[in-house]
């Protein structure tokens, strides 16, 4: 079985709706939009929902997702990673856009109900964003890539990010914490941050 690594964004729930948008000036636009419907108007996002069924989606659905290809600026583990998955087609994509080049299909998950993570403590004003890779070439490359943390880091600080994680299954490096950097190991990638940040205080040294 392959690996399955995946970076989890936390956000207040109130800047869910700016850091989709921002993710989605990210990525590569496609041609039928997705569009979140609220009470009083639809926001038109584009990128590709998981499915042409799921197309318009009620803003609060308590889990949505869409399959995105993201632009990240060129490092060297992102390039030969491009290299050599799309020999034929890389010069294309590397003039492609001034954004960087694309990584995809990223599986994205919004959990607007964190209930069905059960984490506790159970916060109803925080959301989460699931950057999921297609297995363990994409897993390596997530691990790698010092331009994908760093964009990931970024949509965090612009959007007042609560947590940033990088999830390898049995265990996470948490990159972003109550609005500062850092690199802690912890053993469980799906702990809540509240729980993470008790026990980061409690850690020795």
């Amino acid at each position: 079985m392959g690996l399955d690594f995946s970076y989890l964004l936390y956000f207040k729930r109130e800047r869910l709706w700016d850091a989709l948008q921002g993710v989605a000036a990210l990525c590569r636009p496609n041609e039928l939009p997705a569009l979140i419907v609220f009470p009083d108007h639809i926001l038109s996002l584009s990128i590709e929902p998981w499915d042409d069924k799921d197309r318009m989606v009620k803003c609060d659905e308590p889990e949505f997702g869409f399959k995105i290809s993201m632009y990240f600026l060129p490092d060297d583990s992102l390039k030969e990673y491009l290299q050599r998955a799309f020999s034929e087609y890389y010069e294309e994509m590397s003039k492609e856009s001034p954004l960087g080049l694309p990584v995809g299909y990223i599986y994205l998950t919004v959990y607007n109900d964190m209930h069905s993570l059960d984490q506790e403590p159970l916060d109803p004003d925080l959301v989460m964003m699931e950057f999921g890779t297609t297995g363990t070439r994409m897993s390596l490359l997530f691990s790698e890539s010092v331009s994908i943390r760093k964009q990931f880091t970024t949509l965090l600080e612009q959007y007042s990010g609560v947590c940033g994680m990088f999830n390898m299954e049995m265990e996470g490096l948490v990159f972003w914490l109550n609005g500062r950097r850092m690199e802690e190991q912890i053993s469980d990638p799906w702990m809540h941050p509240k729980m993470i940040t008790d026990e980061l205080k409690e850690a020795p040294g």
